[in-house]
């Protein structure tokens, strides 16, 4: 059974309920259709940012309004139509309170509807993992994934198998859906297909950076996304957008990329009907 955590958007109404009748990304079946087209008759793909820092002053990410707003605009521009913030929790570095957050948020979202730019905006947070993790979820101090049971985990780059596994499969036990940020940072992980393929089989999902796809984080990181491109084993693609000049958002590149080298549906899949789902798992919007 799921334990909902407490968790309430600054100034919208969300609606709470229990998960029913749901269907795991892990058990859903493959489907075929026929692709949207736009106007011009090519294939259309709404793009979703299930991972970017564009909340100005509560971590490393966006250091303005101005730039926060920048990032927003420019991911419109690159046809992304949704995002969900993630701003870093780290004890002893990142550690800004629920309630700046939610404020500094709200801000952005009161902008972004001004302007007139048409990007839907949720709440999320990147979590890096420790031992008080689940307990405070359950007691809704930190954010999950756009108020579903989600949650956006970070770990060590030198993470140990035993550390990650123990984590993911607690998070799981509290009934958490636990995604693996950036998991091609983490060699020991990655360095055994067999072991991301058995978290999966428990119940994680696997978020990779756009910039590691396109080569930005170096060879290694980029032969690994092929490889768990080659295993089946991603979920989402994330922008980890930072700013405008630094840790850009590139997910309209990666989108045409993966489009031309792996195709429609399964570009589709990752960059958008999956991350739908975690936007869709409760009606908790935090749009604009």
């Amino acid at each position: 059974m799921y334990i909902s955590a407490a968790l309430h958007n600054y100034y919208y109404v969300v609606f709470s309920a229990e998960l029913k009748n749901s269907v795991s990304l892990h058990e859903e079946k493959a489907e075929t259709h026929l692709p949207k087209q736009n106007d011009s008759g090519e294939q259309y793909m709404k793009i979703i940012d299930t991972h970017c820092h564009f909340i100005p002053y509560v971590d490393d990410g966006a250091d303005s309004l101005q730039e926060s707003i920048e990032i927003i605009r420019e991911s419109a521009r690159q046809g992304v139509e949704a995002m969900i913030a993630t701003p870093h929790y780290r004890k002893g570095m990142f550690e800004a309170s629920a309630e700046k957050i939610r404020k500094q948020f709200a801000h952005v979202c009161r902008i972004v509807r001004e302007k007139g730019i048409n990007v839907r905006l949720y709440l999320g947070c990147e979590y890096y993992a420790n031992e008080e993790m689940a307990e405070e979820l359950l007691s809704g101090r930190h954010f999950t994934m756009a108020n579903s049971s989600y949650v956006l985990v970070e770990f060590g780059k030198q993470v140990e198998k035993e550390y990650a596994e123990r984590k993911i499969k607690e998070l799981v036990s509290y009934g958490y859906r636990p995604i693996m940020a950036h998991i091609e940072r983490y060699q020991n992980l990655v360095g055994d297909m067999d072991f991301v393929r058995e978290m999966v089989e428990s119940g994680a999902f696997v978020q990779v950076n756009a910039g590691s796809i396109l080569g930005a984080g170096g060879f290694s990181r980029r032969q690994t996304c092929k490889r768990l491109i080659q295993e089946n084993l991603i979920h989402f693609i994330g922008s980890d957008a930072h700013g405008i000049k630094r840790r850009q958002q590139n997910l309209g590149l990666c989108r045409e990329y993966m489009q031309d080298t792996y195709g429609y549906e399964y570009t589709n899949k990752i960059m958008s009907e999956n991350p739908e789902k975690i936007i869709k798992e409760y009606i908790g919007w935090y749009n604009t």
